[in-house]
């Protein structure tokens, strides 16, 4: 098992401070020999106050790897890989704006919904919506937002809805493949 990095340089530390505490109590007995009494508190201080000032000067202090900053990336969308698409960042700001305690707003969800409808419709082979999505964009269409109010749409609604406009045309199938046996 080997030590960690930081390991070695704290041992050599505590090494220090040991060295200079044993030295700093042998100048007390020393001194209370000859009959200079000292109260032990200044040498032990002055002893571990000059051990780690002379272990930060050998270890030196870290610098930083460069001293020029990265060179600032203009583009917007390289953000995030997801953030080049307008409806994925007009989703996560619905669903980021919303109350801890509220649902997703559900008129701003409606209205991304359709419009990832509309860009579905112009795919070839894919099966059609179901009347709960088609109902709920529908009534996101509407301009009277008080005669067709939309409630809020949870989590699990908004994953199925979004499952259903996602969904991945099925490719014709093949007739069985018939052998002929050789006679």
């Amino acid at each position: 098992m080997t030590p960690a990095p930081g390991a070695r340089e704290l041992a050599v530390l505590l090494r220090d401070i040991a060295i200079g505490l044993a030295t700093a109590l042998l100048a007390i007995i020393v001194l209370s020999f000859v009959g200079m009494h000292l109260q032990p508190i200044l040498p032990l201080s002055l002893a571990v106050l000059g051990a780690t000032g002379l272990w930060f000067l050998r270890r030196g202090i870290s610098r930083a790897d460069a001293a020029d900053h990265p060179e600032l990336d203009l583009d917007p969308d390289a953000a995030r890989p997801d953030a080049r698409d307008v409806l994925v960042r007009k989703m996560e700001a619905a669903a980021y704006s919303a109350q801890p305690s509220r649902k997703i707003t559900g008129r701003a969800v409606s209205q991304i919904l359709a419009r990832i409808a509309e860009e579905r419709e112009h795919r070839e082979d894919v099966p059609p919506l179901s009347e709960g999505l088609r109902r709920l964009i529908a009534e996101s269409q509407q301009g009277d937002h008080d005669a067709h109010p939309i409630g809020p749409i949870d989590r699990a609604a908004l994953h199925r809805h979004l499952r259903e406009l996602a969904a991945v045309p099925t490719p014709p199938k093949a007739p069985p493949a018939t052998e002929e046996i050789p006679a």
